[in-house]
């Protein structure tokens, strides 16, 4: 699985990023086949359950809470938003 793209705009101009292949990406690389997509999520899933997700699972699906990004609430107070 590779990482999440990084959502900021470059500052660089584009001829001096790095190049995919820089960045060591293969371009001949296929995409996971299913059974290792199945397989990553079965993985993430005992993770979320070892680590005690399991117990929050009840009230995620109730609605009772939301989970919210730390940087959106940091971003919100900065701009005098109360909490």
């Amino acid at each position: 699985a590779r990482p999440p793209a990084d959502p900021a705009a470059p500052t660089q101009p584009a001829a001096t990023l790095p190049s995919a292949t820089d960045l060591g990406v293969d371009e001949d690389e296929e995409e996971d086949s299913e059974e290792e997509k199945e397989d990553e999520e079965e993985g993430a899933l005992k993770l979320w359950r070892e680590l005690g997700g399991g117990a929050l699972e009840p009230v995620l699906a109730s609605g009772a809470i939301a989970l919210l990004d730390a940087q959106w609430i940091i971003s919100y107070a900065e701009a005098g938003g109360v909490l």
